[in-house]
């Protein structure tokens, strides 16, 4: 298996990272990019699965369409689940899952085109790409990436109040720890 085979493998660990990147808005015509910070706290079983606490903000500028700027903003907390490939050596792949309570701030216009803040709330999803890199036995890099589902939500007429707006891709990295 990719995550056994010596004694690193047999032991527990705990992760720290705090991330800082940029989302970007591929599939809406809001078009918005932005910054983001993330944290994330969690503990690995032997076999490199983790489960942890995970916290993303973010602010976002898009497109401007009468004068005004949109914006699709958010902030989320939850849980995501990791499973980390290689273990022992100073490159570590892994795949997470995330389910977080997000509450969003988007900037959009309405039906007749006035600027409208909103503010939604409910559960949102993120399937993360990463890869750590070890500088020591305690200290590494992190950098990855996700596609999120419904951290940004708005309103809409019909029978889809409160809709997830269309996914948003994130690029993070920074510092983390190992323990």
């Amino acid at each position: 298996m990719l995550w056994a085979g010596t004694s690193a493998a047999e032991e527990w660990r705990a992760y720290g990272s705090a991330n800082v990147g940029f989302v970007i808005d591929h599939l809406t015509g809001v078009r918005a990019k932005g910054g983001a910070v993330q944290a994330y706290l969690g503990v690995e079983a032997p076999f490199g699965l983790s489960l942890g606490v995970v916290g993303e903000l973010a602010e976002t500028w898009g497109a401007s369409l009468q004068g005004q700027q949109l914006e699709l903003d958010y902030r989320s907390l939850g849980l995501e689940m990791r499973l980390r490939f290689l273990r022992d050596g100073g490159v570590n792949p892994w795949v997470g899952l995330r389910v977080a309570q997000s509450r969003s701030t988007p900037l959009t216009l309405d039906d007749l085109g006035s600027p409208r803040r909103m503010l939604n709330s409910g559960l949102s999803t993120a399937v993360r790409l990463g890869m750590d890199t070890w500088l020591g036995k305690h200290l590494g890099i992190s950098v990855s990436t996700a596609w999120q589902w419904c951290d940004v939500r708005v309103d809409s007429t019909g029978a889809a109040p409160n809709a997830c707006a269309k996914p948003l891709h994130s690029i993070m990295g920074g510092p983390t720890l190992r323990f």
